[in-house]
């Protein structure tokens, strides 16, 4: 296999697998070379690279039939297959920790179990709302978007049922949250980065054994048998 680095791309040519599959990525990796993405990544170019050494050596290797050449070069496929399943599921555990992640921090505030009292003034609230004219409408948004009627607007936002009202506080609540969380969200928006920067990597992986397989010396003992 080799490795070359050019313009923030790193190009990968497996020489030894049939019809020398190429593939690259992004350089370096959005989360930094000691991200967890990029350690998952390079883990599985590990296991492809043992496929493709030992392809090479399994063709220059004139005692063996073509039915010894599949059979040598097997569990490497098989261990190159499997890492890039087990890859892809780990990205996406991670895409799931990180939409977790997100719908936790802008979760409008919750009830406390059994809080009848707060349950019911929210849907007083709800209902008062519903009954305003547009221009209160507009007076109340005006207010909401001041930083004021912070009540009323956790009673919108906590809404069950999505409607024009809790769209518009939930989004005023997006923003609060944006605003106190920069940290944070600058975190989760590099981890996500990093989860699809490495899941396309890993994808362009199995186009590689895909491209691979069924051919060369898997083909020559197809054809034999």
């Amino acid at each position: 296999m080799q490795r070359s680095e050019l313009k923030g791309t790193q190009r990968l040519a497996f020489d030894g697998l049939n019809n020398q599959p190429v593939t690259g990525w992004r350089w370096p990796p959005p989360g930094g070379l000691q991200s967890r993405m990029n350690s998952i990544l390079q883990t599985t170019v590990d296991k492809v690279t043992v496929l493709d050494n030992a392809t090479t050596t399994v063709r220059r290797n004139p005692n063996l039939s073509p039915s010894g050449r599949v059979q040598a070069v097997a569990p490497h496929r098989a261990a190159a297959i499997q890492a890039t399943a087990d890859a892809l599921a780990s990205v996406g555990k991670e895409r799931q920790r990180i939409a977790d992640a997100r719908a936790k921090l802008f979760a409008p505030p919750t009830l406390d179990a059994g809080d009848a009292a707060n349950a019911q003034l929210d849907g007083e609230i709800r209902a008062r709302v519903a009954g305003l004219s547009q221009n209160e409408l507009d007076g109340l948004h005006a207010a909401m978007g001041a930083g004021k009627q912070d009540r009323v607007q956790t009673a919108l936002a906590r809404d069950p049922f999505d409607n024009a009202e809790a769209t518009f506080a939930r989004a005023l609540l997006a923003k609060r949250v944006e605003q106190k969380n920069p940290d944070q969200i600058a975190a989760l928006n590099v981890a996500e980065e990093d989860a699809d920067w490495a899941g396309s990597a890993i994808e362009g992986l199995k186009v590689v054994l895909a491209r691979s397989d069924g051919f060369g010396i898997e083909g020559i003992a197809q054809r034999a048998a």
